[in-house]
This record gives C-alpha cells, structure tokens and sequence, in this order.
C-alpha cells in the first residue's frame, strides 16, 4: 500500500463531489469503493483500517476545518468516513458486509457509541459517527439519533453553540439529519448563525464550506426556496 497516498484527501474529496452536486459514473464509484476497500487490513487497533503514514503527518481535519489532534482521533473520523463513503457510493452490496460487520462490532465497543461520550476528540468521533448512522442499517438507528440530538440539545451554551460540540461541524450534520428534532437544534443556533457569517476568519475550502453551511441553515429555516444539497455520489 504507498504510504503517498492521503486518505484525508480521498475522504475530503469525496465530501466535496458530494456536497457540490457532482456526479461520479458507475464505473467510477466502483473504482473508489473498490480501493477504499482495500484500506481495511483487519487491523486490531481501532476500527481496523489501515492509515497511511502521511495522513499522520499531515494532520486531520473535519469538512468544516476544525482540527483533528490525536491519533484517535484521525484514526477513527478517518475510518468512519470511509465506512459512509462505502454506503454512499453503491448502496450496502455483498462485498462490504465483512468490513461491515467487524466495524460495527468494534463501534458497539467504543465509548462514543455505548455512553453517547462527547468530551475531548471523542466528540468528533460521536458526531461522524452520527453521519455513518444516517447511511448505515444499524436496527436503533432512529433511537440513537434521539439520544445523540438530546444529548446536543442538554449541552446548549445558552448563545446559540454547544459546549463540547464544534459549532460549524455540528450545524454540518444537522443539516443531513431528517429529524424534527435536529430542525429544533438549528432554530436554537440561528442567532449564532447570523453573527458567525461576518466572521469567518479561515482559509479556503473551509471558508466557502462554512458559509455554504451558514447559507443553507439560514435560508432553510426562513422558509425561502431552497434546495436540499444534492447526493452526487
């Protein structure tokens, strides 16, 4: 496996073909879920991916830019998006339920998944894996979507964030999230919302990311026509 490559770039990639609207052919969303595939080595330490050195040196970061800062912590956002990339490409087929079934045995394991944890890096592995949920046929799903948007809503700051929770990333999987209770979250945060759009002081991709996140959440709960972000992959 060549160590050049950079899963954080693939991953970021992928987020950003589908955010955008792009559209990948069949053929090519077979070449991505076949090499990505190829990543899962079985590995005992985390979710059981293998993670290219580089990604270790380069450092990770969130769609949204928020940085990643532990070895858990790339490891496991890494992996996860890797996981929804699967889905998301094809659909659930034949050939991932191995990988399948070993990671989600392993999520039922980690303190993210079983106590709903949302302190340190833990939070950023609790919120994708949240994303993953929203692919993936796990039987409670609906269940722990409540319990993680409950759990949002007990860490409201009173201003329109969340403690422990990155604000941008956060308003992110929100906004994929189909549930009554996640539209209540945003209208909690449009305050916030309003007054984070001047001030977007980060550089690019993750400054038109931020503000394509503000946008829609803002014209989304004003009731203005807009389109839901389409699914290109």
């Amino acid at each position: 496996m060549k160590e050049e490559v950079s899963l954080i770039k693939i991953v970021d990639r992928l987020n950003e073909i589908e955010q955008q609207g792009e559209l990948l052919t069949l053929a090519q969303k077979e070449e991505a879920k076949i090499f990505l595939a190829t990543f899962f080595i079985d590995n005992p330490i985390y979710l059981g991916f293998h993670i290219p050195t580089l990604d270790f040196s380069l450092g990770g970061q969130l769609y949204t830019g928020e940085r990643l800062h532990t070895r858990m912590g790339i490891h496991t956002v890494l992996s996860l998006e890797i996981c929804r990339a699967l889905l998301s490409l094809l659909g659930y087929q034949s050939d991932l339920e191995h990988i399948m079934n070993v990671v989600d045995s392993r999520l039922a394991n980690k303190c993210y998944v079983r106590d709903y944890c949302v302190m340190g890096e833990c939070v950023y592995a609790a919120l994708t894996f949240w994303r993953y949920l929203l692919v993936s046929d796990w039987s409670d799903r609906e269940q722990r979507l409540k319990n993680y948007l409950r759990i949002l809503r007990e860490n409201r700051d009173g201003y329109g964030g969340w403690k422990h929770f990155p604000f941008y990333y956060t308003l992110f999987v929100l906004q994929e999230t189909q549930l009554p209770e996640a539209r209540g979250e945003l209208a909690y945060a449009l305050p916030a919302r309003h007054s984070h759009l001047p001030n977007l002081v980060i550089g690019e991709p993750f400054r038109s990311r931020r503000k394509m996140v503000l946008d829609y959440c803002i014209s989304n709960l004003h009731n203005e026509p807009t389109p839901t972000l389409p699914l290109g992959i």
